[in-house]
């Protein structure tokens, strides 16, 4: 992978990595066991994923929905730019863009992770478990998805395996955020 870097996607790389080491120790440490190749490529994807996601992430911190709208519209844009042959200015969509040209990866799983991370600005409530998979899949089956491609993994029931996993670990999530708010006394939930 490094072979075909230029000056540019090298800088992006750096960038990328310490976003991850700044705001995701446990992916940092879980990276080292991917090959180099893979590894730098996770890093790319796992980069442009935390920018987004601090695009966004700040639901009641005083920022203004207009705002987080107008910043959800400038991710998609960025993002959908990024799949075609636009030259990119910022480190995460020069990655970003490298990566799904490199490995092949759809944009509509970009896409839809954007359309995830706008359920949360806009404090999306599920009424259904349907409704909560489909949460679930846009902000990590497709995370899963993408990294399929990374590793090289392309057939149905690997891609529906990694997809699966992602909607897994963010049920976790969603799980241990409930346990901790009942544990400091804001959810109630029955002895068994």
């Amino acid at each position: 992978m490094h072979e075909a870097m230029t000056p540019e996607i090298r800088a992006a790389l750096d960038e990328c990595r310490w976003m991850i080491r700044k705001g995701s120790k446990s992916f940092s440490l879980a990276a080292r066991l991917f090959d180099p190749a893979t590894r730098g490529a996770a890093f790319f994807l796992f980069g442009w994923g935390r920018y987004c996601d601090d695009q966004v992430d700040q639901v009641g911190a005083g920022i203004d929905r207009s705002e987080l709208d107008t910043r959800l519209e400038a991710l998609k844009d960025n993002t959908a730019a990024a799949f075609s042959f636009t030259p990119q200015q910022e480190p995460v969509f020069i990655a970003l863009q490298y990566i799904v040209h490199r490995y092949g990866i759809p944009s509509h799983y970009a896409l839809e992770l954007i359309e995830g991370m706008a359920m949360d600005v806009r404090a999306t409530q599920y009424a259904s478990l349907k409704e909560l998979l489909l949460y679930c899949y846009r902000v990590a089956g497709t995370v899963g998805l993408m990294m399929a491609h990374v590793m090289g993994l392309r057939d149905e029931a690997a891609l529906k395996h990694a997809a699966d996993l992602g909607i897994a670990m963010q049920l976790t999530n969603i799980a241990r955020d409930i346990v901790e708010d009942a544990s400091m006394g804001g959810v109630y939930l029955p002895s068994a």
